[in-house]
């Protein structure tokens, strides 16, 4: 299947604090990268990718059609 995607890169300091919420909220969902800097979630209808510097995150979603992108 094909699926939608986007990407954005948020910069921002307290950005990470923000970002550990949505992961401690969706935890069941994680798949374990094996690095700090970068995990991932997957659903049945898409995915979602955070990779971290010092001042921000890219993030990526993909999703089966856009009413789950969002």
């Amino acid at each position: 299947m094909k699926l939608l995607s986007a990407q954005t890169r948020i910069q921002n300091d307290d950005i990470r604090a923000v970002m550990d919420r949505l992961r401690a909220e969706h935890s069941d969902h994680e798949i374990d990268t094996g690095d700090a800097g970068r995990w991932e979630f997957r659903m049945h209808y898409g995915s979602l990718n955070a990779s971290f510097d010092d001042h921000g995150v890219l993030v990526r979603v993909a999703a089966e059609d856009e009413t789950c992108l969002s």
